[in-house]
Order: structure tokens, then sequence, then C-alpha cells
């Protein structure tokens, strides 16, 4: 897992890798744990609106806030 998440961090920051490996490793677990949640809930239209808003948040987190719904 860890391979994969320094290699995202070098993609989001080529010059200096090690400044994005704690963003990456927070919207990774933020991805996770939405997946997570979403598929514990019976409720299809709420796991659905869950996985949307997890999605916004990590490209929110991602982009600095410049994504807007």
């Amino acid at each position: 897992m860890l391979v994969v998440i320094d290699d995202i961090a070098a993609r989001l920051a080529p010059d200096d890798p090690h400044s994005a490996r704690m963003k990456t490793l927070s919207v990774f677990a933020l991805m996770v744990g939405t997946l997570q949640l979403s598929r514990a809930l019976a409720d299809r239209e709420l796991a659905d609106a869950v996985l949307e808003q997890g999605l916004q948040n990590a490209l929110a987190i991602l982009l600095g806030g410049e994504h807007q719904n």
C-alpha cells in the first residue's frame, strides 16, 4: 500500500514527493473509509450520496479547495 501512496505522492509533487505523502495518505484513508461506509449502508441512494461526497471531499483536499460542486 505504501508503494502506491508514494507513487501517487510523486505524481502530485514530482519535485518533492515527501511533502505530498501525508496528504496522499489522508486522501487514501478518506476514500477507503468512504467506500467501506457506503458498502455498509442498505439504502442505495444514501450509499451513492456518501460516495459522491467522499469524492468531492477528496478532490477538495487534493486541489486545495479549487474544486466546486
